[in-house]
């Protein structure tokens, strides 16, 4: 009825007036325009993502870093950075996004992109020695994807530059079971091998003995 209309008008005239009083609108507003602006792409990576399609790497460069130096936890961007690196052989770029790129697609459980994101790295840049911390990245990520490639690379990579990296032991375990699944017996045997002469104190070692015994 039109009472009811303009009763309900009325109801909202001064719900509105109530809100404007008490700030509340203000602050509705606010949180709106938070929400949307969530949602906006930061103009740094816009800027580098304009200039890698005109191929124009120097720009797109210029835009990641000052996006990283601002967000250095910006999934996209750290990836991009990666990616133009890896195009470009840029050692020192690679190494410095590398890990971080790694860890950010960890972080949001995307594992098996880790692993390929590391093998077309290795395939582009075999003479690259990647660190530590990325190794271990892999390492992680291929045991909970099961990645057999990149788990085994990323071994063969610890083992000849970063022998003392505390995730071998463990990433050798899993590299042995991989194989041995594989119907690899042999190479699956010098996995367990390794683990017993390089790291004889950790605990995958007694393991690692149970099973040659096992296979004996």
């Amino acid at each position: 009825s039109y009472s009811a209309h303009v009763g309900g008008f009325a109801m909202g005239a001064a719900t509105a007036l109530a809100l404007r009083k008490s700030g509340l609108d203000q602050r509705f507003d606010a949180e709106a325009e938070a929400e949307v602006t969530a949602f906006q792409e930061a103009p740094e990576f816009v800027d580098a993502t304009v200039a890698a399609e005109r191929n124009d790497v120097a720009a797109a460069e210029r835009s990641l870093d000052a996006l990283l130096a601002k967000d250095p936890a910006h999934h996209e961007g750290r990836i991009l950075a990666l990616r133009l690196a890896s195009q470009r052989h840029d050692a020192a770029r690679i190494q410095a996004n590398l890990a971080p790129a790694l860890e950010l697609l960890a972080a949001r459980k995307e594992f098996a992109s880790v692993s390929t994101t590391w093998v077309d790295l290795r395939r582009h840049n075999p003479e690259l020695v990647p660190d530590e911390r990325a190794v271990r990245a892999v390492l992680s990520a291929a045991r909970r994807h099961e990645a057999p490639g990149a788990l085994v690379d990323a071994v063969q990579v610890g083992l000849r530059h970063h022998p003392k990296l505390d995730a071998l032991p463990g990433a050798l375990w899993a590299c042995g079971e991989v194989l041995e699944r594989a119907g690899r017996h042999d190479e699956a045997r010098k996995a367990f091998e390794r683990i017993v002469g390089s790291y004889p104190l950790d605990p995958f070692a007694e393991r690692a003995k149970e099973r040659l015994a096992v296979d004996s």
